[in-house]
């Protein structure tokens, strides 16, 4: 019925972030290992000026384990998935101006239900130097992250940007940017398994309340717990 339709896609999430969704392979190369190439990547680009070298975060321990998963995954934090640091938007308002360039709209992470970033929803804006441009131009795998809303079950809400619509906009100050390391962690798993009740928990258990707006931190998103499967197996749950 089609009132149930939510509750079945949150119950295959459930599953899915459990390691329950598909078979499990024991030839697959474990989380553990996607772990290091992941370190070794950024370690290279850190090295190559191509990116700054991180935080380092405290790992998961036993305790802060949010559910059971299979051998050969591990639960990590976002952070241990990103390739730059987490990062809020511009923060200048939309102004029309004809010879702008697009911004999207704060909508535009929380408009679709299929979790893509709606780019539609997006005004003009100018006066934006092109450096500024550099730093806030979205690429294709990106997720955006809803910051505040009144709405708590939207803040910290995860969205994927695909690129569809080819205008490259920027994103505002409401929204955060993750990049993940994406040859090693399909950004379109971490948007599914973001929305899953388990990984929500934790992510509204850092929502804030002020002046009657829910809000999160970029420095409290990347300290979110998700669980991360092999690769082959995250290919296997996303298609």
């Amino acid at each position: 019925r089609p009132e149930h339709i939510q509750q079945l896609r949150q119950s295959i999430l459930n599953v899915a972030v459990r390691g329950k969704l598909v078979p499990q392979d024991p030839n697959d190369e474990p989380a553990s290992e996607l772990l290091r190439h992941i370190e070794a990547e950024k370690a290279r680009l850190v090295k190559s000026g191509t990116i700054e070298r991180l935080q380092p975060v405290l790992p998961v321990e036993s305790g802060e384990v949010l559910a059971a998963v299979p051998d050969g995954w591990e639960w990590v934090r976002v952070s241990d998935l990103l390739l730059g640091d987490s990062q809020n938007g511009y923060s200048k308002k939309p102004d029309d101006a004809p010879d702008g360039i697009p911004i999207l709209r704060i909508s535009a992470g929380t408009t679709r239900k299929d979790g893509i970033v709606a780019e539609e929803e997006h005004k003009l804006i100018g006066g934006v130097t092109p450096a500024q441009q550099e730093q806030y131009e979205l690429q294709p795998g990106d997720l955006l992250a809803c910051r505040f809303n009144g709405n708590r079950s939207f803040v910290g809400r995860i969205s994927l940007y695909l690129g569809y619509l080819g205008i490259k906009p920027i994103y505002p100050d409401k929204l955060i940017r993750l990049r993940l390391v994406s040859q090693f962690v399909l950004p379109k798993l971490v948007r599914c398994f973001g929305d899953s009740s388990v990984v929500r928990k934790n992510i509204e258990g850092y929502c804030a309340t002020t002046v009657g707006n829910w809000g999160i931190s970029a420095s409290n998103l990347k300290e979110v717990r998700i669980p991360l499967p092999p690769l082959a197996e995250q290919h296997r749950i996303v298609a």
